[in-house]
């Protein structure tokens, strides 16, 4: 420490959850302090172990590249690093840890000293365990400018794709910006909210049955309100395609919906202006019908749970998808659309067992 401090600081860190401990003891003048998990406060005091030309490499939760509450650790990483490189990591079909442990995961690598500040990202990886040799050998990183996304670690596969959404998000608005806080001409649109290959808004909920198989609500549904049907009629399609899934994949968590995330999704108020409306219509009409025919129920709790499986439906969807890229300047992209959908769906979807 006399020679200024360690060359290189590696880690996995407790994830313990900080009300635990806070009893037993608090840290001081630390950024992260208020950080829900310790494994915060763990990152940020090896930064200042280590020499200015030192490095770090440490296993996290996923939240660090996504969770509000750890807003602080980012900004701290971002600050005492210039060179920053996030791999991320789900937990089905396999998990880095051990199967009784499941944990979602980032590996954060950092450099203090770069030639130039620098942030870099993996798609969210999800892989069968035979892959598990070849998982790290075969991964890649993608350039994020942090600003754009918030100080967010977006999960993207390609630095193509990231540049791409980063010009929508800076130049378009969002899609909460077409969104009433309660229903309105354009009817609501109800979506699960929890997600694993697909993403499914509908205007009706998928049906339910309890164990006397007697129709009943659905359960962990929410809403969202299109300010008129026109709008309804666009969200309904980009919501259930590909492109909507793939960004709920780099920005969320891997499990649940919110309209948080949604919300953020890049739009245009001027999509009548770059959209054959009868076009959009018929469309939406193709998938309703497609959604009546890809009905699936899971048993939960005795309870025969509905899903809409959008993924036997991208026969429509990747013609909306082909049609809102265009408006939104992503079909130059669109082959690193469809290598980051065959890389994070793994489900075979001919299988009366596929999963949601």
């Amino acid at each position: 420490m006399a020679s200024g401090g360690f060359d290189i600081a590696i880690g996995n860190p407790p994830y313990v959850n900080a009300t635990k401990v806070r009893k037993q003891y608090q840290v001081k003048g630390f950024a992260t302090a208020a950080c829900p998990d310790i494994y915060a406060w763990c990152l940020e005091r090896s930064a200042t172990l280590l020499q200015p030309s030192g490095r770090t490499g440490m296993i996290v939760p996923l939240s660090l590249g996504f969770s509000g509450d750890f807003q602080s650790l980012r900004d701290a990483l971002f600050s005492n690093y210039q060179a920053n490189w996030f791999a991320s990591f789900g937990r089905i079909p396999s998990a880095l840890f051990n199967y009784d442990v499941r944990v979602r995961n980032t590996i954060h690598l950092a450099a203090r000293t770069s030639l130039t500040r620098a942030s870099h990202t993996t798609l969210l990886h999800r892989w069968f365990d035979d892959a598990r040799e070849y998982l790290f050998q075969s991964m890649s990183y993608a350039a994020f400018a942090p600003d754009v996304w918030d100080r967010k670690i977006p999960k993207f596969n390609t630095s193509r794709l990231a540049a791409a959404f980063e010009q929508n998000i800076n130049s378009s608005p969002r899609v909460r910006e077409v969104l009433s806080k309660r229903e309105a001409k354009g009817g609501a649109l109800c979506f699960k909210k929890t997600a694993y290959n697909w993403l499914a808004f509908s205007k009706n909920p998928a049906p339910c049955q309890d164990a006397g198989g007697n129709e009943i609500s659905q359960t962990q549904l929410d809403e969202l309100y299109p300010v008129d049907s026109l709008t309804s009629d666009i969200l309904f399609l980009l919501l259930n395609g590909k492109l909507a899934f793939i960004y709920w994949c780099a920005l969320g968590d891997d499990f649940h919906v919110t309209k948080g995330t949604m919300g953020d999704f890049p739009f245009r108020l001027d999509f009548s202006d770059y959209l054959d409306m009868e076009v959009i219509k018929g469309l939406c009409k193709e998938l309703r019908n497609a959604m009546k025919s890809a009905i699936q129920f899971k048993l939960n709790a005795g309870i025969n749970v509905g899903t809409y499986n959008l993924a036997i439906c991208r026969e429509v969807t990747d013609r909306s998808d082909a049609l809102l890229a265009g408006a939104l300047s992503l079909s130059e992209v669109w082959e690193d659309i469809e290598l980051y959908y065959s890389q994070v769906v793994r489900t075979d979807f001919s299988s009366d067992k596929t999963d949601d």
